[in-house]
């Protein structure tokens, strides 16, 4: 969960009503923030990933604001036209195509609204623009370039970067500088740019800004920007960022034009959404009339009117969360208060217990303990280039990651094995381990989620015989008999490779792990492993 840091004072100033650290402290659960400390000046607080809207005292602000009935209902944004224009050049479009700006009038630079400012941006930038791929924030000081201004790309420019005292060529700037060398890996074959009508660079999105255009305490009004990759993602930051600042002063449009098109920017999309009253009643085990469902949706900042049996709900423009009818109901339920929903035993005539999946799941951990092995838990998210390298194919890659060591969906517990031993080869032989955990398989269109063991051993000599005498442990103890049939397989070293069956059917593989699979995990050692998936064996037992 994301942990922000915000000014007490700033904040009460913002709500507009005296609110003490022990009110802020009970009502902070309701609006999806939890408390974690405070020292009378600075509130430590965790909010949910789906709610970046809640990353800034500005949007924590907003939300009490109608939790309290201060200003309840849809907030509405109206933002002036600015009149100014960006140039979306042609040229930029094949390395970061998309941008979104906006300014702020009649701000006033208190050191809370730098703070959260550059709060903002460091949350944004780390978990919901894919490490500034998808997206990248600029905060510029609009009095100190001309208009109109262009976002373009070019094969090399000079200008000073923010903090720096020297002009650098961009190559340089990418050289030398320390955000330079962090986010190189993001510029393609140009380098994009925002430069003013004289020439002046604003910023090397996605590095860093010119020290021409830095923020001062004297800055009075913002120029804003986001550019990158991905369009949708490009809009919801600006959208979070305008409506952040539109607590803080003034903020107008700017016209984007592209190369074949026109958008005034920030675009305040809203949706409206029919829910059924009958639905929020039979999913909370509630009778709220549509007056009251109106009435609590007006409290969490939603915009609400009833139409017979049916609720229109108008969803914020900062709220991405909302995607499903039972996203609604969940609103209405905080705003009503779960401690006051009643609870009611189901009118059900089972008996639940433990699924069989997870009873032989625990008998496994139980045998593999015993027979002196150590457990591991890895994430089932992991790296395409980790799969890859332990020549592991036909996973689920996963679109816009938020970090591309997890950008894909594991079908084998094998590859993070390899990298629990190679992340500790400096310990002493023996190594061995076991994880009993789930796997995404593909077949054809869909995917199943399977539970799986997987074991694997390091040591001096060790070989595909000592695998096997495990095997058969922990199958006399299941009480299955099985054989093992040759296979090959890339993973695995050929002629030392089988597939492990249960009543004629497959249900794993054995082997030891092929040496060049091997020297990519710059192991030295030999390494038998074996991963059976636990499913096939209840459905063969």
């Amino acid at each position: 969960m994301p942990k922000i840091s915000i000014n007490y004072w700033d904040l009460v100033h913002l709500v507009g009503r005296e609110l003490s650290i022990k009110e802020l402290e009970d009502i902070f659960p309701n609006i999806k923030c939890e408390w974690v400390s405070s020292d009378g000046e600075t509130i430590e607080l965790e909010t949910t990933h789906e709610r970046p809207d809640l990353i800034s005292t500005e949007g924590i602000a907003r939300a009490l604001r109608a939790y309290l009935g201060i200003e309840s209902g849809l907030k509405q944004f109206k933002f002036k036209r600015s009149g100014l224009k960006a140039i979306v050049d042609k040229s930029v479009i094949p390395e970061r195509p998309h941008s979104r700006m906006f300014i702020v009038k009649d701000v006033s630079m208190t050191s809370a609204l730098i703070e959260q400012l550059m709060q903002m941006q460091e949350k944004l930038h780390l978990i919901y623009t894919n490490n500034r791929r998808d997206a990248s924030i600029g905060v510029y000081d609009l009095d100190t370039f001309k208009w109109p201004i262009t976002y373009c790309a070019k094969d090399d420019y000079r200008f000073v970067p923010l903090g720096e005292t020297e002009e650098m060529s961009c190559k340089e700037v990418l050289e030398k500088t320390e955000k330079g060398r962090e986010y190189a890996h993001l510029i393609g074959k140009k380098y994009p740019l925002i430069i003013d009508a004289e020439g002046k660079v604003l910023s090397m999105p996605p590095i860093l800004n010119s020290e021409d255009t830095k923020l001062t305490a004297e800055t009075k009004n913002l120029f804003v920007d986001v550019s990158g990759m991905d369009e949708k993602t490009v809009e919801k930051i600006a959208t979070l960022m305008a409506v952040a600042l539109a607590e803080r002063g003034n903020v107008e449009t700017v016209t984007m034009e592209y190369p074949k098109r026109k958008i005034e920017s920030p675009e305040l999309k809203t949706e409206v959404r029919k829910v059924s009253h009958q639905y929020i009643n039979k999913l909370l085990g509630t009778s709220f009339d549509t007056g009251e469902m109106v009435r609590l949706l007006e409290k969490m900042g939603f915009g609400a009117k009833a139409e017979g049996n049916n609720i229109n709900v108008r969803i914020p423009c900062y709220r991405f969360d909302v995607l499903h009818d039972c996203d609604i109901a969940e609103e209405i339920a905080i705003a009503y208060g779960y401690n006051r929903l009643e609870p009611i035993l189901p009118k059900v005539s089972t008996i639940g217990r433990r699924h069989p999946v997870e009873r032989l799941s625990e008998q496994i951990r139980e045998i593999m303990i015993g027979a002196g092995f150590q457990e591991v838990l890895t994430y089932i998210l992991c790296s395409k280039e980790l799969m890859e390298k332990a020549n592991f194919s036909g996973f689920v890659e996963i679109i816009n990651p938020v970090s591309e060591e997890y950008n894909c969906v594991r079908n084998s517990l094998i590859p993070r094995h390899l990298d629990v031993l190679h992340n500790n080869k400096h310990h002493p032989l023996p190594h061995k381990i076991f994880e009993v955990e789930d796997c995404v398989e593909v077949h054809g269109n869909k995917t199943e989620t399977v539970r799986k063991l997987c074991v694997m051993m390091i040591d001096h000599g060790i070989t595909f015989t000592n695998m096997k005498s495990l095997l058969q442990v922990l199958m006399k103890n299941l009480g299955y008999e099985y054989s093992i049939s040759e296979i090959k397989h890339p993973a695995f070293l050929e002629g030392r490779t089988g597939k492990i069956k249960i009543s004629g059917k497959d249900v794993g593989i054995i082997g030891e792990v092929h040496p060049e699979v091997l020297n990519r995990f710059e192991l030295k050692h030999p390494v038998v492993a074996m991963e059976i998936n636990i499913e096939k064996i209840i459905e063969r037992g």
